[in-house]
């Protein structure tokens, strides 16, 4: 339809001119400039329809020439001679084609211009929509991410390096110190800031940062700022630096994060997980003392019926053991808390290592190999308290070849050493740059993993198995060291070995304490079958001397297992005397509970060295039931054996 209407339109003047002459041919009158007529229809046809139609209208006109020219009628314009006519004809049908080409060359490139105009219009709407999504994503990420840092509370700044003022501040970061981003700015202005918004005490730790980032080395460090309100908060800090294409730093990029709740609440839960730990040490500490105390007690009163000096001797060896093991305890305790009653002397700790070799080499297993690297040279003094060094050194000594199973090489070594302040700080040294003699007990063994050489110093804890330490050990050592104005230094890598370093101030004077002395003085000194069932030694062979003194006869066992077996296999017992807490798997509790059901005609009486025991008893089945807490005096046991003997037949009596 578009075709046929297109055709029509461009081919009328060409029909109009072509009949009028056709008309005037016949009619004999002239028609005005007819070959130019003519000509001006075909271009018009083919400028209006293409190619094809102007080759259409060029042919027809050209053998309407012709056929004038054959006829020889009409004008001479249309006549003319045959080579005129020849190219009369070539003009319109070559005219007609040229400007039928254009035309639809004209008409393609719209074609093409149109179709690449929708395409790019496609294109156009197909991106901006993807831009406006992108632009809606990223807002809410953005929206997201705001509120992420608002919730997570990061504080981000920009300082400028050069001018060592603060480009960009956000809300977050000068709320930390409770400022306004402007005030921030203000206060942090100039090369050299005064940082009043800083702990004094933690001052240099943020000028030593800002030294790092001009170097171009990133930082993460922690310190307590002043809020403005007058809290202390904990403020911790990553920063990095931007660099030019010479390498100078020129922009310090960094986020903060107030971490005041984390830190408090972690200090919370050290001191309640101290007080936890202080609770069971106590009730195992008190239990130690019990025992001790029961055993000098003892033995003191049998000094009073001791008849040659022999056995008083003994007597009094016993209890100033007991004595002895009383003091050690306290003293690792006071050496823990740092307010052990010192006693320095001037020692040349080469000297202490050489001569505590000999124990070592005695005390430990044959498959460890024990190197010194203590030459002889000039003395290498240290104001230190001997017996605590050399209960330090022991300690480190059995934990080195307790890490060494299967055996090692236990290298001691002492010397002076020079430390300066960038050593001090790669180590983590609490000391001043100086002059400092060190020793240091190196083991090849399983090392200590990252995670528990973080916390080998914290009290009470350890890897032990239960009953095999009580995690003292090196919280003793680090506790005498820093008291003596020292400091400790571990090294160790899982499966490579470990090294602690001990640290203490290099001695000029050449005074020595005197030690002191105690003199120990010379101190002179019935018929029912009783079972005593006691797992500590030196509190059992006291009991039974006590009891035979008091007229008994005695068997003895060292746990519930034994104590059973004794007391199936011997008819003559009348009483069975127990520790409430036995090794092995049967209980005081549960020897009396048993003792009831085998022997009924056995009376029995339980002991603890622990003052609080009825919940536990009570969880054992022994209720309402008084304790008999060790230690107790000579007469006052013997009153409650005889109290118990006097008892019901079966009765459990627990005093």
């Amino acid at each position: 339809m578009v075709l046929n209407r297109s055709f029509i339109v461009a081919t009328t003047p060409f029909h109009a001119v072509l009949g009028g002459l056709i008309y005037s041919q016949y009619a004999g009158v002239n028609f005005p400039l007819p070959f130019l007529a003519l000509l001006a229809t075909i271009v018009i046809a083919a400028a209006l329809s293409g190619r094809t139609v102007g080759l259409i209208t060029g042919t027809a006109g050209a053998i309407f020439i012709l056929y004038s020219h054959f006829v020889g009628y009409g004008p001479d314009t249309l006549i003319g001679t045959a080579w005129s006519t020849l190219a009369a004809s070539a003009l319109y049908i070559g005219l007609a084609y040229w400007i039928g080409a254009l035309r639809d060359d004209r008409d393609r490139n719209v074609r093409e211009m149109t179709q690449y105009q929708q395409r790019l219009k496609a294109t156009l709407a197909t991106e901006t929509e993807q831009r406006l999504q992108s632009i809606s994503d990223n807002a809410v990420h953005q929206a997201r991410l705001q509120t992420a840092v608002r919730i997570a509370g990061l504080g981000h700044f920009v300082f400028n390096s050069a001018s060592g003022n603060c480009e960009y501040c956000s809300d977050q970061h000068a709320a930390h110190f409770g400022r306004t981003p402007e005030e921030f700015v203000n206060d942090t202005a100039g090369e050299e800031p005064e940082l009043d918004y800083v702990h004094e005490e933690d001052r240099h730790i943020v000028f030593d940062a800002i030294r790092q980032i001009k170097f171009g080395d990133p930082v993460s460090f922690e310190y307590r700022a002043l809020h403005k309100n007058g809290d202390v908060r904990f403020i911790h800090e990553i920063v990095e630096p931007t660099c030019d294409e010479n390498g100078v730093v020129v922009l310090e990029s960094g986020t903060s994060i107030d971490l005041t709740d984390l830190r408090l609440t972690e200090a919370k839960l050290r001191e309640s997980q101290k007080l936890e730990a202080v609770g069971r040490l106590t009730a195992g500490v008190a239990h130690d003392f019990n025992n001790l105390l029961a055993v000098i007690m003892g033995n003191l009163e049998l000094l009073e019926t001791a008849h040659d000096a022999a056995d008083a001797k003994e007597l009094i060896n016993a209890a100033l053991n007991a004595t002895t093991r009383g003091a050690t305890l306290t003293r690792q305790l006071l050496s823990f808390g740092r307010k052990a009653h010192l006693m320095p002397e001037l020692l040349d700790v080469r000297d202490t290592i050489r001569n505590l070799t000999v124990m070592f080499r005695r005390t430990l297993p044959r498959t460890i190999k024990i190197v010194v690297d203590a030459a002889d040279s000039d003395a290498c003094l240290a104001f230190v308290d001997r017996a605590q060094l050399e209960s330090a050194l022991l300690n480190l000594v059995v934990n080195a070849s307790d890490a060494m199973p299967t055996g090692g090489i236990l290298t001691l070594s002492a010397g002076d050493i020079k430390l300066e302040e960038k050593q001090l700080r790669q180590h983590g040294l609490d000391l001043l740059p100086g002059h400092y003699c060190m020793i240091a007990v190196a083991d090849t063994g399983t090392g200590i993993p990252k995670d528990v050489l973080a916390r080998v110093f914290d009290p009470f804890f350890t890897t032990k198995r239960a009953g095999s330490g009580s995690g003292l050990g090196l919280s003793m050592v680090q506790g005498f060291v820093k008291q003596s104005g020292g400091d400790v230094q571990i090294d160790a890598c899982p499966d490579r070995g470990t090294t602690v370093t001990l640290y203490f101030e290099y001695a000029q004077e050449n005074t020595r304490a005197a030690p002191i002395k105690l003199a120990r003085p010379d101190i002179m000194g019935g018929g029912e079958c009783i079972l005593v069932v006691e797992d500590d030694d030196a509190v059992r062979q006291v009991t039974v001397a006590t009891l035979r003194g008091l007229g008994y006869r005695i068997l003895e066992a060292a746990d519930g297992e034994a104590g059973i077996e004794v007391l199936t296999n011997c008819p003559e017992i009348r009483l069975m005397l127990s520790d409430v807490v036995l090794p092995g798997a049967v209980q005081g509790p549960d020897l009396a509970n048993r003792a009831a059901v085998a022997r009924p005609d056995v009376a029995v009486i339980l002991m603890s060295g622990y003052h609080e025991v009825k919940a536990d008893l009570a969880n054992l089945g022994v209720t309402q039931q008084p304790v008999l807490t060790k230690p107790i005096p000579r007469t006052e046991f013997d009153r409650h054996i005889r109290q118990a003997l006097r008892a019901k037949v079966g009765e459990t009596v627990t005093i």
